[in-house]
């Protein structure tokens, strides 16, 4: 990797690491797409793994008190088993570019929905199938982050509880991808220096954006949410769109 390419991938960790921090979502698949244009699919997805990790990681410890048991507990078992059946895919077949569609139509779903359409609020066994789901997905399509953020579209959680509960769930995913790859392969070991040196920028921009989280009130929270989700929703429709070949050969 050369040190350009490191540079904007420590700058790119540092501010999606405060949107992440900021509105529950949006800093991974940012970093992904930005990732995309130096590294190829089957190097930044690992990679990726390694920072979100680190990101999410953080979140949870600053709002640990925020966490609930009857969302992560749940979560946490769906996606052991999720993870598993994502590795024996894998090694097979590559879904992304059909993940990335699912997701898409998904997240406009929950945006957009008419008011006589029901709404997505899940009880304790809701979350074991999102784990479960997530697990699946996440080697798959690296960010998982656009795929849990409709469930958390709930006026039951306060605005720390809901970057907390799905900085949980992120953080087991992006945990499990990581065995899962060394399996398949990819050498960690070469990349010592550039994980060490995202989780650090992962760090400080994920300790930067708690604090503003904190002054930011419900109703602004709200909208920034909604605002990172239709553009993560926007840019994984244009992705899958791509692969399917919707805009040309």
């Amino acid at each position: 990797m050369s040190t350009l390419t490191l540079v904007v991938f420590l700058v790119g960790s540092l501010l999606t690491s405060v949107l992440s921090a900021v509105t529950g979502m949006g800093g991974g698949i940012l970093l992904l797409s930005l990732m995309t244009f130096f590294l190829p699919l089957g190097t930044l997805i690992p990679l990726h793994a390694v920072n979100q990790l680190s990101s999410n990681s953080i979140r949870c410890f600053l709002l640990r008190k925020n966490v609930r048991a009857w969302i992560y507990l749940p979560a946490l078992a769906g996606s052991l088993i999720g993870v598993v059946f994502s590795f024996l895919f894998l090694k097979k077949v590559d879904g992304r570019q059909i993940a990335y569609l699912i997701i898409s139509l998904f997240i406009f779903y929950s945006l957009f929905k008419p008011k006589k359409l029901p709404s997505i609020t899940l009880k304790k066994k809701g979350f074991f199938i999102l784990g479960l789901v997530c697990g699946f997905l996440g080697p798959l399509v690296g960010a998982v982050g656009p795929m849990i953020a409709p469930f958390f579209l709930r006026s039951d959680l306060k605005k720390e509880e809901v970057v907390a509960n799905k900085s949980c769930i992120q953080l087991t995913i992006h945990f499990l991808k990581i065995p899962t790859y060394y399996s398949l392969g990819f050498p960690f070991g070469e990349y010592k220096f550039e994980m060490l040196a995202l989780a650090v920028f992962a760090f400080l921009g994920t300790k930067l954006g708690v604090k503003i989280l904190k002054h930011i009130p419900s109703h602004i929270f709200g909208i920034l949410f909604r605002v990172a989700l239709f553009a993560a929703g926007s840019r994984l429709l244009y992705k899958s769109a791509l692969s399917l070949g919707i805009f040309g050969p």
